[in-house]
Protein backbone atom coordinates (compact mmCIF):
# COMPACT_ATOMS: atom_id res chain seq x y z
CA UNK A 1 0.00 0.00 0.00
CA UNK A 2 0.47 3.36 -0.93
CA UNK A 3 -0.67 6.48 1.15
CA UNK A 4 0.55 10.21 0.63
CA UNK A 5 -1.41 12.67 1.88
CA UNK A 6 -0.66 16.79 2.02
CA UNK A 7 -2.53 18.79 3.91
CA UNK A 8 -2.08 22.82 4.36
CA UNK A 9 -4.25 25.35 6.12
CA UNK A 10 -3.93 29.10 6.01
CA UNK A 11 -5.54 31.03 7.91
CA UNK A 12 -5.57 34.47 6.58
CA UNK A 13 -6.86 36.56 3.70
CA UNK A 14 -6.38 34.73 0.30
CA UNK A 15 -6.84 36.25 -3.60
CA UNK A 16 -8.08 33.95 -6.69
CA UNK A 17 -6.03 31.37 -6.82
CA UNK A 18 -5.00 30.93 -3.39
CA UNK A 19 -6.41 28.65 -0.71
CA UNK A 20 -7.07 28.46 2.89
CA UNK A 21 -7.47 24.75 2.72
CA UNK A 22 -5.16 22.80 0.04
CA UNK A 23 -5.28 18.74 0.66
CA UNK A 24 -4.03 16.05 -1.91
CA UNK A 25 -4.48 12.65 -1.24
CA UNK A 26 -2.66 9.56 -3.45
CA UNK A 27 -3.87 6.43 -2.49
CA UNK A 28 -2.36 2.87 -4.58
CA UNK A 29 -3.50 -0.32 -2.84
CA UNK A 30 -3.45 -4.43 -4.02
CA UNK A 31 -5.60 -6.08 -1.36
CA UNK A 32 -4.28 -9.97 -0.49
CA UNK A 33 -7.00 -12.65 1.10
CA UNK A 34 -9.82 -10.20 0.85
CA UNK A 35 -8.55 -7.09 2.00
CA UNK A 36 -9.82 -3.50 1.19
CA UNK A 37 -8.82 -0.08 1.49
CA UNK A 38 -12.35 2.24 2.35
CA UNK A 39 -11.60 6.05 2.23
CA UNK A 40 -13.92 9.14 2.21
CA UNK A 41 -13.18 13.14 1.80
CA UNK A 42 -15.38 15.91 2.58
CA UNK A 43 -14.82 19.59 2.08
CA UNK A 44 -17.92 22.09 2.86
CA UNK A 45 -18.10 25.61 3.51
CA UNK A 46 -20.91 27.98 4.12
CA UNK A 47 -21.39 31.84 4.36
CA UNK A 48 -24.67 34.14 5.85
CA UNK A 49 -25.01 38.08 6.13
CA UNK A 50 -27.42 39.87 7.22
CA UNK A 51 -29.09 42.43 4.60
CA UNK A 52 -27.85 46.03 5.41
CA UNK A 53 -27.88 49.61 4.58
CA UNK A 54 -24.51 50.10 3.87
CA UNK A 55 -22.23 53.39 2.54
CA UNK A 56 -18.72 51.65 3.20
CA UNK A 57 -19.00 48.37 0.91
CA UNK A 58 -15.97 49.53 -1.03
CA UNK A 59 -15.24 47.19 -4.46
CA UNK A 60 -12.48 47.74 -6.85
CA UNK A 61 -14.20 46.06 -10.19
CA UNK A 62 -14.98 48.19 -13.07
CA UNK A 63 -18.22 46.54 -13.43
CA UNK A 64 -19.79 47.60 -10.61
CA UNK A 65 -20.43 50.79 -8.75
CA UNK A 66 -16.81 51.58 -6.85
CA UNK A 67 -19.40 52.01 -3.68
CA UNK A 68 -23.02 50.13 -2.76
CA UNK A 69 -25.65 51.16 -0.97
CA UNK A 70 -26.95 47.67 -0.16
CA UNK A 71 -25.64 44.46 0.36
CA UNK A 72 -28.52 41.74 0.09
CA UNK A 73 -28.96 39.23 3.20
CA UNK A 74 -27.60 35.63 1.38
CA UNK A 75 -26.79 31.87 3.38
CA UNK A 76 -25.25 29.47 1.17
CA UNK A 77 -23.94 26.44 1.75
CA UNK A 78 -21.41 23.61 -0.53
CA UNK A 79 -20.62 20.40 -0.03
CA UNK A 80 -18.45 17.96 -1.90
CA UNK A 81 -16.86 14.94 -1.32
CA UNK A 82 -15.94 11.66 -2.42
CA UNK A 83 -15.56 7.66 -1.30
CA UNK A 84 -13.81 4.85 -2.46
CA UNK A 85 -14.08 1.10 -0.98
CA UNK A 86 -11.62 -0.65 -3.40
CA UNK A 87 -9.63 -4.40 -3.09
CA UNK A 88 -7.26 -2.72 -6.11
CA UNK A 89 -6.71 1.18 -5.95
CA UNK A 90 -5.10 3.81 -7.83
CA UNK A 91 -6.71 7.10 -6.37
CA UNK A 92 -5.99 10.49 -6.14
CA UNK A 93 -8.10 12.98 -4.48
CA UNK A 94 -7.63 16.98 -4.52
CA UNK A 95 -9.26 19.46 -2.49
CA UNK A 96 -9.48 23.50 -2.16
CA UNK A 97 -10.86 25.88 -0.44
CA UNK A 98 -11.06 30.11 0.09
CA UNK A 99 -13.18 31.20 2.44
CA UNK A 100 -10.85 34.08 3.90
CA UNK A 101 -10.41 36.72 1.63
CA UNK A 102 -8.95 40.11 2.23
CA UNK A 103 -12.29 41.98 -0.11
CA UNK A 104 -15.33 41.13 -2.09
CA UNK A 105 -13.50 41.28 -5.00
CA UNK A 106 -12.96 37.51 -5.21
CA UNK A 107 -15.28 35.14 -4.20
CA UNK A 108 -15.94 32.00 -2.07
CA UNK A 109 -14.44 28.74 -4.21
CA UNK A 110 -14.72 25.43 -3.19
CA UNK A 111 -12.78 22.23 -5.60
CA UNK A 112 -13.15 18.56 -4.76
CA UNK A 113 -11.58 16.09 -7.38
CA UNK A 114 -11.64 12.47 -7.64
CA UNK A 115 -9.78 10.48 -10.44
CA UNK A 116 -9.45 6.64 -9.86
CA UNK A 117 -7.09 5.21 -12.71
CA UNK A 118 -5.46 1.88 -13.39
CA UNK A 119 -2.65 0.99 -11.06
CA UNK A 120 -0.61 -0.15 -13.84
CA UNK A 121 -1.59 -0.14 -17.48
CA UNK A 122 -3.87 -2.96 -18.21
CA UNK A 123 -4.74 -3.87 -14.56
CA UNK A 124 -7.57 -1.87 -13.31
CA UNK A 125 -8.95 -0.49 -10.02
CA UNK A 126 -11.54 -3.07 -8.34
CA UNK A 127 -14.41 -1.43 -6.11
CA UNK A 128 -16.65 1.21 -5.55
CA UNK A 129 -15.88 4.97 -5.96
CA UNK A 130 -18.25 7.71 -6.12
CA UNK A 131 -18.44 11.63 -5.51
CA UNK A 132 -20.84 14.22 -4.40
CA UNK A 133 -21.69 17.92 -4.46
CA UNK A 134 -24.37 19.58 -2.54
CA UNK A 135 -25.59 23.63 -3.03
CA UNK A 136 -27.85 25.24 -1.14
CA UNK A 137 -28.66 29.23 -2.58
CA UNK A 138 -30.54 31.19 -0.20
CA UNK A 139 -30.42 35.17 -1.28
CA UNK A 140 -33.02 37.94 -0.34
CA UNK A 141 -33.56 41.42 -0.90
CA UNK A 142 -34.95 44.48 0.90
CA UNK A 143 -38.73 44.21 1.25
CA UNK A 144 -41.50 46.90 0.75
CA UNK A 145 -39.71 48.72 4.17
CA UNK A 146 -35.80 48.94 3.81
CA UNK A 147 -35.92 47.46 7.78
CA UNK A 148 -36.71 44.02 6.70
CA UNK A 149 -35.80 41.83 3.43
CA UNK A 150 -37.72 38.78 1.94
CA UNK A 151 -36.24 35.64 0.62
CA UNK A 152 -36.10 35.92 -3.27
CA UNK A 153 -34.19 32.90 -4.16
CA UNK A 154 -33.48 29.53 -2.92
CA UNK A 155 -31.83 26.84 -5.04
CA UNK A 156 -30.88 23.62 -3.86
CA UNK A 157 -28.54 21.18 -6.20
CA UNK A 158 -27.21 18.12 -5.46
CA UNK A 159 -25.54 15.19 -7.45
CA UNK A 160 -23.84 11.96 -6.96
CA UNK A 161 -21.74 9.87 -9.39
CA UNK A 162 -20.53 6.40 -9.02
CA UNK A 163 -18.50 3.96 -10.31
CA UNK A 164 -18.52 -0.15 -9.16
CA UNK A 165 -16.45 -3.13 -10.70
CA UNK A 166 -13.46 -2.81 -12.35
CA UNK A 167 -12.73 0.85 -13.07
CA UNK A 168 -10.07 1.77 -15.93
CA UNK A 169 -11.29 5.49 -15.14
CA UNK A 170 -13.20 7.66 -13.16
CA UNK A 171 -12.68 11.45 -13.10
CA UNK A 172 -14.87 13.91 -11.53
CA UNK A 173 -14.07 17.81 -11.13
CA UNK A 174 -16.37 19.85 -8.72
CA UNK A 175 -16.19 22.95 -8.32
CA UNK A 176 -18.65 25.69 -6.44
CA UNK A 177 -17.79 29.81 -6.62
CA UNK A 178 -19.90 32.28 -4.72
CA UNK A 179 -19.66 36.02 -4.55
CA UNK A 180 -20.33 39.37 -5.29
CA UNK A 181 -17.66 39.39 -8.54
CA UNK A 182 -17.41 36.58 -10.51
Amino acid sequence: MLYDKELDIETSGQISGQWNIEATKQVAFIGIDGASVVSSDTIMVDGAVDARASASQHFICPFIPSLISQVPAYCNRAEAGSTIDMTVANVRTTTSDRFVMPSADHPVELNHDIRVSELITDVPSVGFASAYLDVLIQEARWGPDISSFDLKERIEFSEETSAEGAITLFDKLMHYESGIIR
